[in-house]
């Protein structure tokens, strides 16, 4: 009896003891664990000090850097063709120089092959060989004040226009351009655009150009509608009698130069709807284009009609838009070397449908199908293309 009342007066010792060190073990854990994350945040502010305190070399702030990554599966069927499968990619770095706060200098090089200035592609082909990188960007930008701007060099295209019928998204324009913009209290901005594009620099003659004059104007008549227009006038000068590089062959032709002047005429618009039916369908825009070509005295006319919903632009995950639209160009209304080279083979004479979906995967990325079914106005020529695109952008 006396021996049993030992062991067990031994065992609740013991018990006490290991739960008394059991708790002294967890405190100092927890006393260390708390040291350790003090530490480590004093850490963290002492390198965000220095961090803080560390001074850049002035020739690196003034950059900026943007760019994207595109890869493609397309798919094309012509009539009377071959069908073709590829695989391509598409790589643009934009470098920006902020030399002075009112004056910048830009920079971008871009993929692509042959120079085609409405094509930065790059096809997987020649068993793995390099590809080519090319300068598509390199400009100067002047902005005294806030409503005046002014542009030289090669630079994207300043003209705005809501689709894609007369000019490749591609297309940097050469020459020289001035911006001006006025602010009319409260809901309206007028615009007006100027600019000079050298078209080609011929040795024996005189060099063709192009002097588009644009005017506009942005309306938000309440806070969900808003309404853009502009029209714009080309006025294309020594290009009569000559030939231009990157021509799709469809314009009309008198002993192998171009028979008539292009001193062409458009108006653009797109009347957009914002959250009208909520956060479900956030934008809604119906755009539309016409053009006049006034030397000719038949096909010289063009226009495209289309609507856009969904969200305005692709910039965060979960961002998406669906876009339909039905273009005719006819033969003469616009020179054959600007429109969208996916509408068969950018060549005028053309008319047909398209589709775009794009989604946004990812804050940077996004996915998006496209497709077009064109055909010749006046044959029975038709091409389908289907293109599948990733991209990844960089801020």
């Amino acid at each position: 009896m006396w021996q049993s009342i030992k062991w067990s007066i031994v065992c609740v010792r013991l018990s006490v003891g290991l739960g008394l060190g059991v708790l002294l073990l967890v405190s100092a854990r927890n006393a260390q664990a708390q040291t350790l994350e003090e530490q480590a945040r004093s850490l963290e502010e002492r390198l965000d000090e220095k961090i803080a305190k560390l001074q850049l070399p002035a020739w690196i702030k003034i950059f900026q850097f943007s760019g994207d990554l595109r890869l493609r599966y397309q798919y094309d069927n012509e009539t009377e063709e071959t069908e073709r499968h590829r695989g391509r990619f598409r790589y643009r770095l934009n470098i920006d120089a902020n030399i002075l706060e009112n004056l910048k200098v830009g920079f971008g090089i871009a993929s692509g092959s042959d120079e085609n200035p409405r094509s930065t592609n790059q096809s997987f082909t020649d068993t793995f060989s390099g590809k080519n990188i090319r300068i598509d960007l390199a400009f100067a930008e002047y902005k005294p004040v806030e409503w005046f701007d002014i542009i030289g060099g090669k630079f994207k295209n300043p003209l705005w226009t809501p689709s894609d019928l007369l000019w490749d998204s591609d297309i940097r324009p050469e020459g020289g351009a001035i911006f001006l913009q006025y602010k009319l209290p409260p809901r309206v901005d007028l615009f007006l655009l100027a600019e000079v594009f050298v078209l080609d620099e011929v040795s024996d003659g005189a060099d063709p150009l192009l002097v588009p004059i644009q005017g506009g104007v942005t309306v938000t008549f309440a806070e969900p509608v808003t309404l853009q227009f502009a029209a714009t006038y080309y006025e294309f000068i020594d290009v009569q009698g000559a030939i231009l590089d990157f021509s799709s062959g469809t314009n009309t032709l008198a002993e192998e130069v171009l028979a008539f002047d292009y001193n062409v005429v458009s108006v653009s618009a797109e009347l957009g709807f914002n959250k009208i039916f909520g956060d479900f369908i956030p934008y809604i825009g119906v755009i539309g284009e016409y053009v006049h070509n006034f030397d000719p005295d038949n096909a010289n006319d063009g226009f495209l009609a289309g609507i856009k919903f969904g969200h305005k632009r692709i910039r965060e995950q979960g961002n998406w838009q669906v876009q339909y639209s039905y273009r005719r160009l006819e033969r003469d209304a616009w020179l054959d070397t600007f429109p969208d080279a996916d509408v068969l083979n950018g060549e005028t004479n053309a008319e047909g449908h398209e589709v775009i979906v794009t989604y946004g995967v990812l804050k940077y990325v996004e996915v998006g199908i496209d497709y077009y079914h064109t055909k010749e106005i006046d044959a029975s020529r038709e091409e389908d293309l289907f293109q599948f695109d990733v991209v990844f952008k960089f801020p």
